[in-house]
């Protein structure tokens, strides 16, 4: 993609190279694919978050594994879980569980319709492990 922004880029300044112009177009053309390069550097160190939810019958855990390394983990008695979907957002399918005195957020990075099938998904779990809600 930025090989080809290149080349996109180069078309215009081709033909300003004999004149006085090309420095300047060059100058914004360098600025255009600096900018790319940043934002496809954060769109792959962003791609790096994933949460893993595990289920058993004593105990929901919730590991979030952040794109600098650092893992944040969760736990909750599955007696005592609250899940809970906000349509309305802000952001939509707002998706959080309460249990062990806190309250956290799944699927933060996720599409709100991914969202939904998530609460979907963890509501089925829940009920096929026969856990009282």
């Amino acid at each position: 993609m930025v090989w080809f922004a290149v080349a996109g880029l180069a078309l215009p300044v081709l033909p300003l190279m004999l004149q006085g112009a090309a420095s300047l177009v060059l100058l914004f053309a360098g600025l255009t694919l600096g900018a790319l390069a940043l934002a496809f550097a954060r769109n792959m160190r962003d791609a790096q978050l994933y949460e893993i939810v595990r289920l058993w019958p004593d105990c929901l855990s919730v590991t979030r594994y952040e794109p600098d390394g650092t893992q944040r983990h969760w736990c909750a008695r599955p007696q005592e879980l609250r899940l809970h979907i906000s349509p309305d957002g802000p952001p939509e399918n707002y998706l959080t569980l309460s249990g062990n005195s806190r309250r956290i957020e799944l699927g933060s990075y996720l599409t709100p319709e991914a969202r939904r099938e998530l609460y979907d998904a963890l509501e089925d779990a829940l009920r096929f492990a026969a856990i009282p809600r």
